[in-house]
């Protein structure tokens, strides 16, 4: 039996040969609007209710990455007036479509986890703590919303390290704006290394528990095909099923070989060895800070984010705030299987509507006011850096347990953003708020002619 790192133990556990060397696993799962809570899991799962912890965080994890990596791909300059050549300006546009890619497939890890809380008999876990998050048991690679460079790159490539695979060369210097707090976040004891290994447990908790483990709901989607791109969450119906699902997350990014060129780590390797190659003195980023927030102090999140000074700034980052609320409503929506009531409306209860919806609020509005944020100061003087979309969570998001409160929360929620996004590009003047007020407002329409269509 080798150590964290090595193949020979994460061979055995995947059979169930051997049990892990530590007793338990810490995992993080946040309460949104309070202090976070620590779930303690068993290295070697034999209940549902262990089961669905681990899965839990898993779910909590898989979120808080990929939008670490939309946060960093958005960071990118992508015009010419920006300073930038063609050839340069067709390099951006390829590192940020890598990343978006990545963010993808971890948007179809997301979506699995979420199945299989789903048929072991628990509720979608969709909340999160806030960024920024130190290093810690449940995350030794921290989490923090960041710009691209050197420091970021490595940070990924360590979340996606294969085990067995030696830790990737540091950067060599840490950026100034992470000094001071790096130390701090040292754990004395890391107690799980690799994504890879949470999710050897996971796999080796289903097989402890068998068939019993699965509680599959009537309707359960043969394929999702949730995501920016038509990509398919593969359908979880029983063990084998289970097992195949966990495997495609391992093999796309977590513990995956690092012989595979198309695995998330070899991905990152790629980017920073391209990001290594240009000229000095290169910035390829706008100046992005790092963790913005709305609010100066999350209690879910010790450490210090950036407080967003700027009103107007400010104002915007909380609309985009609330688009991803919306999002998250959405998500909770489409990965509950209740059957649909009998009469009355029954938006949301038609999945790909839901999915239509998901990803157009993705794609065309919380990712169009992520590109306006990152021209937009943070402070009085623009020199002084600009900000990003936030992700931040005011308090958890809760699905009704009936449809049609579900139908009057998200409608209401569109309204809003399309009424605060009008009165925005009014008082900032800037037109690509006065189209998205537009697109929710589209959006809150289409809605509502899917409702008419389903009654």
């Amino acid at each position: 039996m080798t150590d964290a790192v090595g193949g020979t133990r994460a061979e055995a556990q995947r059979t169930g040969d051997v049990a892990a060397p530590r007793a338990e696993l810490t995992g993080y799962v946040g309460e949104p609007g309070g202090s976070g809570f620590a779930r303690r899991i068993p290295a070697s799962i034999t209940t549902r209710n262990e089961l669905i912890d681990a899965l839990s965080v898993a779910a909590s994890l898989e979120h808080a990455i990929l939008l670490q990596y939309l946060y960093t791909a958005w960071t990118l300059k992508r015009r010419p007036d920006e300073g930038l050549h063609p050839k340069q300006e067709r390099l951006m546009h390829n590192w940020g479509q890598t990343m978006l890619r990545v963010s993808h497939e971890e948007m179809i890890h997301l979506g699995i986890i979420t199945n299989l809380l789903n048929v072991v008999g628990a509720a979608p876990v969709l909340h999160r703590p806030n960024f920024p998050q130190a290093l810690s048991p449940e995350s030794p690679f921290g989490l923090s919303l960041t710009k691209w460079d050197d420091h970021t790159l490595w940070r990924y490539e360590r979340m996606e390290l294969p085990r067995g695979v030696p830790l990737p060369p540091e950067p060599e210097r840490v950026p100034d704006r992470l000094l001071g707090h790096v130390s701090s976040e040292l754990p004395n004891v890391i107690e799980f290394d690799y994504l890879g290994e949470l999710y050897d447990i996971i796999r080796a908790g289903f097989v402890n528990l068998g068939e019993d483990a699965f509680l599959v709901p009537a309707g359960v989607d043969t394929d999702t095909k949730w995501g920016l791109q038509v990509r398919s969450i593969p359908a979880v119906t029983d063990l084998e099923s289970a097992l195949a699902a966990l495997d495609l997350v391992v093999e796309q990014g977590e513990g995956a070989p690092d012989d595979d060129e198309d695995s998330h780590y070899a991905l990152f390797q790629r980017l920073r060895r391209e990001f290594a190659e240009l000229p000095a003195g290169f910035v390829p980023t706008r100046d992005v800070v790092d963790n913005p927030r709305t609010w100066a102090n999350h209690r879910d999140s010790p450490l210090p984010g950036t407080y967003i000074e700027n009103e107007l700034t400010r104002r915007v980052a909380a609309v985009s705030n609330d688009a991803y609320r919306v999002l998250t409503l959405l998500m909770l929506q489409m990965f509950s299987y209740d059957e649909p009531p009998a009469s009355g409306p029954a938006m949301l209860v038609d999945r790909e509507l839901v999915k239509s919806a998901s990803k157009q609020l993705m794609s065309s509005f919380i990712r169009a006011i992520s590109e306006i944020l990152t021209e937009m100061p943070v402070y009085d003087d623009p020199a002084d850096g600009v900000a990003g979309v936030p992700f931040e969570v005011y308090e958890e998001v809760r699905l009704s347990p009936r449809h049609e409160p579900r139908f009057t929360i998200v409608m209401e929620s569109l309204t809003a953003l399309e009424n605060d996004c009008k009165q925005l590009a009014g008082e900032a003047g800037i037109a690509r708020l006065a189209t998205l007020a537009e697109h929710a407002g589209w959006l809150r329409r289409n809605l509502a002619e899917g409702v008419s269509r389903a009654d």
